[in-house]
Formats: structure tokens, C-alpha cells, sequence
């Protein structure tokens, strides 16, 4: 019997007992209490709705084949199917609001913890998990993304912005994701009128609030210093200190009510382990370095001392240096599946001097208040140091009495803040007492100063120019690492031979091999050697010299001690930090950076001279 003959039948019993399609079909889905209970119709029941069938069915009656009678297709059960899945979709949809605002919720005042535990990430992926709104994320990634931006965009930040908005409109307790952009957008100091547009939008909580919100942080800092109070009296500490720049902007100017830019300072303390204070509130270190400082005739670093330290540290340094370049060809995709990375040849040098890591040896980071004091000038670094001991409580007749005989203090800022500091120190050399000599305060520059230092002389020298607006560091350390890499990767074909990274891989070279090529390309490219044969050729062939050859030598050599600083302190290896000073140091006499030369002779005159092994 054909499949239209036993449709019919069907059709003809259905017909016989009195049943349209529609009515035998309620009535098999729990029609009534007996057909409900009876074995029979649930067995038939749930074995329908579980057959693969079923959703096919539901496809179908959606969008039926086009008929082979008529031009125009069967409209079958469209409209019908798409009311109730926007139904059923809308049910999901508050379900899920509802499910995503235990994670957006704020109950009670604003707090620095709560603030600093939200990110656009933790949002992100509470958004998108179970008890989340998947299907409503899902469902919106989907109407935002299209084959052309598959690869150039996620709309993850949009996405979540836009459901954070949603659950804000839902309830106005609804709030993590907008005072945070608050917080932000009040630092950057945006106009009050903006920000209450973007309160209209959702993206944000009004002015007022944002107003009230700063004040409130302000009373739970004054708190976080009466901790900071305690802790200093406890731990040997650090001190940071850098200027602070705030424009505040009237939507109306008058005489007495104007746009201003107002410049002050913004301090941290760093609390250190508890093995530093011995160091660092030690009477004997004290003595020693008050009385270098009262001496005249002090014995100073000379030429050949810098000389043989660049020397002994430059073998250290290439060490460093080849590993990098290995590490290079084994992150890239050809050699995703490469078996032998970990080969004792292909591992990392042994650590200089790398500082203790775990629970024993954590630091504590606590900011303190924030103060109007321009700190540009030797006055204004004076008013600060002074206001920063109040604050830490150590300006008390007792507390000056332990800064004048035994206690010292790292003081750390930019480049021009330590030369403010040292000739603080210099003019007050002959005061009567070591607390108003200062001679507890231990001046010293920031590494991270020295990092966006190097790498916009980097850019200058390579790219750019000096007279250039300042490029951002985290778009210039983006740039040249990805050129670095380039360069390298190059290098690795030209030493091996092959036209491609997939044909290098390909191969299989052992470890052996890939540092027998490392060697190479630092023989060929980055040390000094190389460096004195591509440019220093016989005076019969300096026409065929290949400067762009010269230049890229040069950006490769720089670009790996830029990268090597960085990856010294991000390991905490204060020993290959050390090892870089005298190459930092013709970098910045090269590039005509004389201010940074000073400081790192400065530095090496301390370390050698000065500070006691524990204290470097």
C-alpha cells in the first residue's frame, strides 16, 4: 500500500469517528484525564514527541515546499509558529533578566572592593553562562555578527554592554556595569551633561550619584589610611608617588565659575615582606649610607669598571637573548606540534637573582589620598613628602626621631621626580639633624619609566620622530614586539634555508639544530660583532653597504633588550634587570637621552659603592 493510500485511510477512520486532525492530535496531547492516563496514548505520545521526526515536522509546517501547481509558495503554518516562538522566546527572555540581575545587582553604598571586583570580563562571562542569559546572548551575537566581520570583530563588549542596559532598565539596582563606566567617565572628566545623557541612554548613573559615589569612596579611603598607618608601623615599605592631572569643565562659564586643570599627586604605599625590614630599618645600613653621603672625595665609578660590567653582562644577556629567539619559532603556528619544546637545550637560562615568590613573600598595595600639591618643583616635592609622612603617621616627634637613625625609605617616582628628590638632599646636606637631611629617603626611578622610555626611543630612532606628539606605550610595545617577532621569524629562514616557517617545521630539527641557528642569527644580527661588521666595511666597498640591512641589525638588538627588560621584571629577575644597565645606558647616550644616562650611572654608582648586598 502506497503512502498516500494509508494516509487516506487514516483519514477516512479520523472521519468515521468523528475527528478532525486537529482534535485527534489535542487529544493525544493530554486531550483529556483519560487519555492522559491511558498507556496506550502516552506511549504513543512521547514516542512521537521524541522522534526525529518531530522537529522536522515543525520545520516543515513553518516553510512547506513550494507547490508544483501554483507560482506562489504554501504559506502553511508560518505566522502561527512565529507568534508562539516569539511567545515562548519572550518567556525565555524574562527568565533570563531576571536570572542575570543576581549578577549586576548592587544592594547597599558603593565600595572600592566592588569596584575594583568588576571588569568587563567577570560581566562577560556571567552573561554568558548557564545562569546567565545564554539564549537572549546567543540570540543577540547572531543578529551582530555577519560572514564579513567573523573575523574582524567580536561583539562581546557591545553585547554586554547592551544586556547590562537591558537589566539596568529592568531595575535601577541593576547597576554594576554602570557605575563603574561612571566612575571612569567622572575621572576622565567628562562635562556632567554628558554623563546624564548617558544615564538617559542606560549606559550610566546620573551625575548626582556620581557625585555622591566619589564622596562616599573619599570617607572609606580616610579609613584605608588608618590602615596604612598601622601597616607602616608593622613592614618596611616602598613609597610611589607621580603627578596627577584633572580637568574639571563648567557646562555654563562665568567669572567666577570656569573650565580649570588642576595638577596634584597620587601616592601608593607598597608594604614589603616581612624579611625586608631588617634591611630597611637597620641602623648600621643607615650610618653607612649618611655618612657616603657626607663625604667629598667619594669614590666614583669609572670608565673601564662600566666597561667590564657591560662586558660580563652581555655573556648573561645573550644567554637571554638566543632563548628568546627560540621561543619565537616555537610560539608560531608551524610549530604548534612541534615534540621536543621541552629538550633541557631548548630551556630558559638559569634566573640571575630572582626575587622570592609565594605567601611568605606577598606585598601589600595601598593607595593613599590623593593631594592637591604640584610636584614639579622642588617646593612642591618638599610640601609632598611631607604631607605623605602625615598621612602615614610617621610625623610624630618619635617616628622623626626612628627616620633620623635608623629608618630608610625607597622612594620611587619618574626621572624628574628623583632629580627633584636628590637635589632636595643636596641643598639640605648641612642641616643639623639626618631627618631634615633627608638622608632616610632612598630616591630611585620607576621601572616602568624606564619601559616607556625605551620604547618611544625605540620608535624615534626606528620610525618616527622626536618631534612627534607621544605615542601611547601600550600601542608602542604592541608594535614593537609584532615587529620584533617579524624580524626574528625572518631570520630563521634566513639561517636555515627555507622558504617557509611550515617548511622549517616540516623538517623536524632537533633541538641541537634550532640552537645552532639561535647562535647564528645572535652571531649574525644582534650582537656587538655584528653590529661593527655590517656598518665598519673597507673604504673600497662602503657604496655596497645595505643600510637597510644596518637598520634592521640595529631594531632587532633594540627591540630584544626591550624585550628582555620586560621580561625580567615581569619574572621578578632582578639580576638580568642589573645585567641590562650598562646596555640601557649606551642605549640612552646613543639616542641623546642624557637625563636617563645620568640616572643609570647614578644607579650603578649606588650598587657599587653604596648599598650593601641586602639593600640592592
Amino acid at each position: 500500500m502506497s503512502l498516500l493510500a494509508k494516509v487516506k485511510n487514516v483519514l477516512s477512520t479520523l472521519q468515521t469517528n468523528g475527528l478532525s486532525i486537529a482534535e485527534f492530535l489535542s487529544a493525544v496531547s493530554w486531550g483529556d484525564n483519560e487519555c492522559t492516563l491511558d498507556n496506550d496514548v502516552r506511549g504513543a505520545r512521547t514516542r512521537f514527541l521524541h522522534s526525529a521526526e518531530f522537529p522536522r515536522l515543525l520545520a516543515t509546517w513553518y516553510s512547506p515546499p513550494s507547490s508544483k501547481r501554483g507560482k506562489q509558495r504554501t504559506q502553511g503554518a508560518r505566522d502561527i509558529l512565529r507568534k508562539f516562538a516569539i511567545n515562548c522566546v519572550k518567556g525565555v527572555f524574562e527568565e533570563e533578566i531576571k536570572q542575570l540581575s543576581r549578577h549586576v545587582k548592587i544592594s547597599g553604598k558603593i565600595s572600592a572592593k566592588t569596584l575594583l571586583s568588576t571588569t568587563f570580563e567577570t560581566i562577560a562571562q556571567d552573561i554568558k553562562g548557564p545562569d546567565g542569559a545564554p539564549t537572549l546572548y546567543s540570540l543577540l551575537y547572531a543578529a551582530a555578527e555577519s560572514k564579513k566581520d567573523e573575523t574582524q570583530k567580536d561583539p562581546e563588549k557591545m553585547l554586554t554592554a547592551i544586556l547590562c542596559m537591558l537589566a539596568y532598565h529592568n531595575s535601577s539596582r541593576n547597576c554594576r556595569f554602570q557605575q563603574l563606566l561612571a566612575i571612569f567617565w567622572k575621572s576622565c572628566g567628562l562635562a556632567s551633561k554628558a554623563v546624564d545623557v548617558l544615564h538617559a541612554c542606560g549606559l550610566s548613573m546620573c551625575d548626582t550619584w556620581t557625585r555622591d559615589a566619589i564622596s562616599s569612596l573619599d570617607e572609606g579611603n580616610f579609613k584605608a589610611i588608618a590602615m596604612v598607618v598601622e601597616f607602616v608601623k608593622a613592614f618596611a615599605f616602598i613609597v610611589v608617588h607621580d603627578n596627577l592631572n584633572i580637568p574639571f569643565r563648567v557646562s555654563s562659564q562665568r567669572i567666577d565659575h570656569k573650565n580649570s586643570f588642576e595638577n596634584g599627586t597620587a601616592s601608593t604605599v607598597i608594604c614589603l615582606p616581612p624579611s625586608a625590614k631588617p634591611i630597611l630599618d637597620n641602623k648600621a645600613e643607615y650610618a653607612r649610607m649618611a655618612n657616603w653621603r657626607a663625604l667629598r672625595d667619594r669614590p666614583l665609578i669609572d670608565y673601564s669598571t662600566i666597561f667590564k660590567k657591560h662586558v660580563q653582562s652581555m655573556e648573561y644577556v645573550n644567554q637571554s637573548y638566543k632563548h628568546h629567539i627560540l621561543q619565537f619559532v616555537l610560539s608560531c603556528p608551524a610549530f604548534e606540534k612541534y615534540a621536543h619544546r621541552d629538550d633541557p637545550l631548548l630551556a630558559p637560562p638559569a634566573p640571575r637573582r630572582q626575587l622570592p615568590c609565594g605567601r611568605d613573600h606577598r606585598t601589600i598595595q595601598m593607595p593613599l589620598g590623593t593631594v592637591p600639591i604640584d610636584e614639579s618643583t622642588y617646593e612642591g616635592n618638599s610640601e609632598v613628602v611631607k604631607e605623605l609622612l602625615r598621612q602615614m603617621g610617621l610625623s610624630s616627634v618619635e617616628e622623626r626621631k626612628r627616620l633620623a637613625t635608623s629608618r630608610l625609605i625607597p622612594w620611587i617616582g619618574d626621572q624628574k621626580t628623583q632629580v627633584l628628590l636628590k637635589g632636595l638632599q643636596n641643598m639640605r646636606a648641612s642641616d643639623d639633624n639626618g631627618f631634615d637631611r633627608m638622608d632616610w629617603l632612598i630616591p630611585m626611578f620607576g621601572w616602568f619609566h624606564v619601559l616607556m622610555m625605551i620604547s618611544k626611543q625605540i620608535f624615534w630612532v626606528h620610525k618616527g620622530s622626536n618631534k612627534q606628539t607621544n605615542p601611547n606605550y601600550y600601542d608602542l610595545k604592541e608594535i614593537i614586539l609584532h615587529l620584533l617577532e617579524a624580524h626574528i621569524l625572518c631570520c630563521w629562514l634566513q639561517v636555515s634555508g627555507f622558504q617557509t616557517l611550515e617548511g622549517l617545521a616540516a623538517s623536524n630539527p632537533s633541538p641541537a639544530e634550532l640552537s645552532v641557528y639561535a647562535d647564528k642569527i645572535l652571531n649574525r644580527y644582534v650582537t656587538a660583532r655584528a653590529a661593527h661588521r655590517s656598518r665598519n666595511l673597507p673604504k673600497d666597498k662602503k657604496s655596497q653597504q645595505d643600510q637597510v640591512f644596518v637598520n634592521a641589525c640595529a631594531f632587532i638588538r633594540d627591540g630584544l633588550t626591550f624585550y628582555e627588560l620586560l621580561s625580567s621584571i615581569r619574572e621578578g629577575d632582578v639580576g638580568r634587570m642589573a645585567d641590562l644597565i650598562p646596555q640601557l645606558t649606551i642605549m640612552c647616550i646613543g639616542n641623546g637621552n642624557g637625563n636617563y644616562a645620568t640616572e643609570f650611572l647614578d644607579l650603578m654608582q649606588r650598587m657599587d659603592n653604596v648599598w650593601s648586598p641586602e639593600l640592592k
